[in-house]
């Protein structure tokens, strides 16, 4: 279970994504844009600064381009 902290960063991160689907047209773009923001919390992760990563509780359909958290 995510502790309130962790559950504030998804929500932030969820809320982004939200607009990114909203402005974004492709989904290609949607992807990098995701991948973007999950190698960052990755790095985060590697320096120590960031004990989990919320950008992987979201999963982007290729198909239709919308997200979906797991």
């Amino acid at each position: 279970m995510a502790s309130p902290h962790q559950a504030d960063e998804i929500e932030h991160v969820l809320a982004v994504f939200d607009e990114l689907d909203r402005d974004l047209e492709s989904a290609e773009s949607k992807l990098r844009y995701l991948g973007d923001v999950s190698q960052f919390y990755e790095h985060l992760q590697r320096c120590r600064k960031a004990t989990y990563n919320p950008a992987d509780m979201i999963e982007w359909s290729t198909r239709v381009g919308t997200h979906r958290t797991q």
